[in-house]
């Protein structure tokens, strides 16, 4: 399951993924995800029932997904990455501490040169 930290002094939202990011795994975490982003402060998991949001932390100015226990990326989590980096504007969106096994299927799948990968 994914972790969200928002850091107020820079306005961003850090997400620390692990393990394989699959098709099962994205779709668990996508929700969680979309929440933060939303400036919910109550996250509750994917298949919790809809409660309106509380308020909380501002929309962030800049989503890292930080990746350095992450050993597997599938498809269904690049079009994660790529529908959130659309979402939140050139810049504002990263993909963190990857291993090398990792960077390189950003690299192959030519999805590097969209937001910042390393």
């Amino acid at each position: 399951m994914v972790k969200c930290n928002f850091d107020v002094a820079t306005e961003t939202v850090t997400c620390t993924f692990e393990g394989r990011m699959d098709a099962h795994a994205t779709a668990a975490d996508d929700p969680v995800i979309r929440r933060v982003l939303a400036g919910s402060s109550k996250v509750e998991p994917a298949d919790a029932p809809f409660v309106p949001p509380e308020p909380g932390p501002p929309r962030p100015a800049r989503v890292i997904f930080d990746l350095k226990d992450v050993d597997f990326v599938s498809s269904g989590f690049f079009k994660m990455c790529i529908a959130i980096a659309k979402e939140m504007g050139e810049g504002r969106f990263a993909v963190q501490n990857t291993r090398p096994l990792v960077e390189k299927a950003f690299k192959v799948a030519g999805i590097d040169g969209l937001f910042e990968v390393g």
